[in-house]
């Protein structure tokens, strides 16, 4: 018990349990300027093709997007979590000669990124407080990451301060100036370096060089030749950059927080740091109050809150059991000694549970509350047992051995028997998150059962024999009185029942007479009621069999009640009608009795359990009477199965619809800006504030960018459910405003691999992304044809147009030019150029030379872009030419394979495994058209 104790208060609480996933990073590489295409063949392939020789794993994924690619590296097993982040960032290391050096930074958390994080806050901001994002970055993110077993923190609507040389597109034709060289030079310049150590007298002291730029001013007056300097060509400004998305929260601005754990952190124990922080950072006096802390979500308070709840059944259930074992046993001590299987048996579990390196989670929990009805029957056999043969005059010590070892084999047997059922579902399921779950909440349960076993066997004998006394004579007096009265209510119970069991035999009697009747008048016509039975199930089973196609379309709309209808009950039902009419009413019509009068009505004495062994030995003294009745009523009994079955749903694993939250996806045209992009994103946020009451939600907020946005509706947890959310989402499809140069979808992006219970998704994988492209849009007007479907989407919707560039080899030969230091000055004219640091004291700030995009002129800068070979320039449009394609805007990979997945929702939850075959059924044709998908 005390073991049990200790391992109650040592094992880690968690939501789920662990070992779903072994050691999880997530690798992210920030990638300025490129595609989605660039990052897939230049980053992620490379990456990719390193990771495959780390040991042990199991699963990679990567995702590509604009400006940024995420790798999700998972290895086999939970082993030297810091072990396996050095051989992760070897690999990196490895494969960086082979990256872009464009690439900004290379960040390894060790979390997967499709975890769910342990908390989400938003921080808004008075607009009093001067540069808010250096202060969030420093106070804020900085101390959260300082937090044991936190891996990352993210948060977004930050804006990234930088120093830029906005360079004048008309002067730098002009001044003839190659744009490489001065990068060049410029890099080479702002440098700080010690050169080596001096000695003066006795001293030795340390020289180093500080080329660095001290202010905007030095900058300008850098000379570009010709008597000229940057100020000429160029203006130098510190400008604020947005780094990922804008937030707003209710119409003030706010900034989005997200909190990531490491793969062996607990769950609670850490989301209680970070709350204490953001509390503490919430009061900070230095702060002045100008930065307010919100928590939308805490997973450490949910899983205390879940647990909390299961713990309050479990400790009302063993209540109730136990009250049930008092009004059975009418023994305290008796029903104490049964009782206490139920601690016992529970701390025993939970110590191995501790020992083994599990956790106390929620299916732990559930486990042990299933299990609690079911911990005392073996204490309840030897107890009686015990009893009886204590009542037969054996001494305690003999009962108690005897007693134990009367039953041993009996309640060993019926509890092997009980174990042995968890057994399939253990070791038979494929899936391994859900093997896992099943595991977690079986194992507890089982080893409950066990421990109770021998909780019963050995422990419960010994207390018999140390505590079963006669009572003495000053307890007998008060509990002889407390007998009586606890006897009232059990003869008034007993009257009762004395008068149903009349009231039943009146029925009897009545019911009786109508049955003669009705036999003597049924049985010269058995024969030709046998046929039109007969006749009747065959027009019924036909009808069900016509009627299926219709049941099908019903099903795919979304039908109440889409289960198949089965032949199988008629069958059934009309074998029983017929055993009935041929056989049973020529023996009913010989067997006319009254029915036999009841010697007693009320039943005798005052134990319930002594009442339930009479009705026991009566119901089996009647069941060998009427033995061919017997019969027929299990058989009819046994065909009901069929009403729970028919209203029972296949359906697949996996997560309930979040009904807290409504999203909606805005893609705006390419030619917004951010500032005209925030004065759209507005439009939203005003008519919703608007109807705020009307619709029921609480907060509004929005996150945009330059082109696209999302509006997010919070609604109180259980406010809504699955169909009040598919309600307003249809009526928001109908009344939302529609503004110009917008496109609103519903619903939020899925992840590879994601899926509720609400959606589905299709996948198509292939090694050539630009064929897979092009299938992909087949499969998309395929499945919007399937039944059950509905908002089939793709990640080549919306997909913006990419202008790609095709050399001429021989051209660019003639002309003295090569494809290398092509690329590098449209890199250069596109991107820019990023140069060492400028230093502020305290922070170093991003030093950026590119054109200014107000004063440059588009296409045109590309197609007039002059490529320097060496003393000479050449205009890129003598050698290239420009073409004009859809690109994704994000591409997946899973284990080197690029995938193509589409995502849907269904009309009906129930459905989701009908409707996902009838999907795949009707890919086969495109599958079998392209052999390598």
């Amino acid at each position: 018990t005390v073991l049990g104790v200790i391992s109650y208060f040592g094992l880690p609480i968690q939501l789920i349990p662990g070992g779903i996933e072994g050691s999880r990073f997530t690798v992210w590489i920030r990638h300025p300027g490129s595609s989605a295409t660039e990052n897939e063949t230049k980053v992620a392939a490379v990456l990719e093709e390193e990771f495959r020789t780390l040991p042990d794993l199991e699963d990679l994924w990567s995702r590509c997007d604009e400006d940024s690619v995420r790798v999700r590296v998972v290895l086999k097993s939970d082993g030297n979590l810091e072990l396996a982040r050095a051989e992760l960032r070897d690999r990196i290391e490895r494969a960086r000669p082979r990256l872009p050096e464009t690439i900004e930074r290379i960040g390894v958390w060790s979390n997967d990124d499709g975890e769910p994080p342990i908390m989400v806050f938003i921080l808004m901001v008075d607009e009093e407080l001067e540069d808010p994002s250096f202060v969030i970055e420093q106070v804020f993110q900085r101390k959260l990451e300082a937090i044991e077993g936190v891996s990352k923190v993210d948060i977004w609507g930050m804006l990234d301060d930088a120093i830029r040389i906005l360079l004048d597109e008309t002067k730098v034709d002009a001044a003839q100036m190659d744009i490489g060289a001065l990068i060049r030079r410029m890099s080479q310049d702002n440098f700080s370096k010690p050169l080596g150590n001096v000695r003066v007298g006795r001293k030795e002291l340390l020289l180093r060089s500080d080329m660095r730029f001290d202010d905007l001013d030095e900058i300008r007056n850098f000379p570009i030749g010709n008597g000229q300097t940057i100020s000429d060509v160029a203006t130098v400004r510190r400008t604020q950059s947005v780094r990922d998305w804008l937030s707003r929260v209710d119409g003030r601005r706010a900034y989005y927080g997200m909190v990531q754990r490491e793969s062996n952190a607990n769950v609670v124990s850490t989301s209680r740091e970070v709350a204490e922080l953001l509390d503490e950072l919430n009061k900070d006096p230095g702060l002045k109050g100008q930065v307010q802390v919100a928590t939308l979500f805490d997973q450490g308070e949910m899983i205390e809150a879940s647990l909390s709840r299961l713990k309050s059944t479990a400790i009302w259930g063993g209540v109730l059991a136990i009250i049930v074992l008092l009004l059975f046993l009418r023994r305290l001590r008796t029903t104490l000694m049964v009782a206490l299987s139920i601690p016992i048996s529970i701390l025993l579990a939970l110590s191995y549970e501790f020992f083994s390196g599990g956790s106390f989670n929620i299916l732990t929990m559930t486990g042990l509350t299933l299990a609690l009805g079911m911990l005392v029957d073996n204490s309840v056999v030897v107890i009686e047992n015990i009893a009886r043969l204590r009542g037969q005059g054996m001494s305690r010590k003999d009962s108690a051995a005897a007693g134990a070892r009367d039953v041993g084999l009996a309640i060993t047997l019926a509890t092997i028997t009980t174990l042995v059922v968890f057994l399939p579902l253990v070791f038979t399921i494929e899936d391994p998150m859900l093997a896992v779950y099943i595991q977690a909440m079986t194992r507890p349960l089982s080893l409950a059962l066990l421990f109770s076993l021998l909780v019963a066997l050995f422990f419960l004998p010994v207390l018999a024999y140390l505590v079963d006394s006669p009572r003495p004579e000053w307890v007998k007096r008060p509990f002889a009185w407390l007998a009586r009265i606890t006897g009232l209510p059990v003869r008034a119970l007993a009257h009762g029942i004395g008068a149903l069991l009349w009231t039943w035999r009146l029925v009897l009697v009545g019911l009786h007479k109508v049955g003669c009747m009705a036999v003597r008048g049924l049985t010269p016509l058995r024969y030709p009621l046998a046929i039109v039975l007969v006749v009747l199930t065959g027009f019924s089973i036909r009808k069900v069999q016509n009627g299926f196609p219709w049941h099908q379309q019903l099903q795919a709309m979304g039908s109440s009640n889409p289960a198949a209808p089965s032949i199988a009950p008629l069958i059934v039902w009309s074998l029983v009608g017929l055993g009935l009419l041929l056989f049973g009413l020529p023996r009913l019509r010989r067997q006319e009795s009254t029915p036999k009068r009841f010697d007693s009505h009320a039943p005798e004495g005052t134990s319930v359990l002594a009442w339930i062994q009479n009705a026991n030995h009566a119901l089996l003294e009647w069941t060998l009477t009427h033995r061919v009745v017997a019969c027929l009523i299990s058989v009819m009994v046994l065909g009901t199965y069929a009403i729970p079955i028919s209203g029972l749903q296949l359906t697949s694993f996996g997560n309930d619809e979040d009904t807290s939250e409504l999203e909606i996806r805005i893609q705006l045209e390419p030619n917004f800006t951010l500032y005209q992009a925030s004065g759209e994103m507005r439009k939203y946020e005003e008519y919703f504030q608007g109807r705020k009451q009307e619709l029921g939600f609480e907060h509004v907020s929005a996150r945009f960018h330059s082109t696209r946005g999302r509006i997010s509706l919070h609604f109180a947890q259980g406010t809504m459910d699955k169909d009040s959310m598919a309600l307003l989402r249809y009526r928001l499809e109908k009344e939302l405003p529609k503004f110009p140069g917008h496109e609103v979808r519903f619903g939020a992006e899925q992840a590879l691999g994601d899926a509720t219970n609400q959606q589905v998704q299709f996948v198509l994988r292939g090694s050539d992304s630009q064929e897979l492209e092009r299938l992909g849009a087949e499969a998309v007007e395929i499945l919007r044809g399937v039944s059950g479907l509905t908002d089939v989407e793709s990640p080549l919707e919306n997909s913006p147009e990419q202008v790609r560039l095709i050399l001429d080899r021989e051209a660019a030969f003639a002309y003295g030019a090569n494809a290398q230091n092509s690329l590098q000055s449209v890199s250069w004219a596109l991107r820019g150029a990023q140069l060492a640091r400028y230093q502020e004291e305290g922070r170093e700030i991003p030093l950026i030379i590119e054109y200014d995009e107000e004063k440059a002129a588009g296409l045109d800068t590309l197609r007039n872009l002059n490529v320097w070979t060496g003393d000479s320039a050449v205009a890129l449009a003598s050698y290239g030419k420009l073409d004009f394609q859809p690109g994704a805007r994000e591409i997946w990979r899973a284990n080197g394979q690029t995938t193509f997945s589409i995502n849907a929702r269904l009309l009906n939850a129930n459905s989701k495994v009908q409707v996902q075959e009838a999907g795949y059924d009707a890919l086969e044709a495109l599958e079998r058209r392209a052999a390598h998908v």
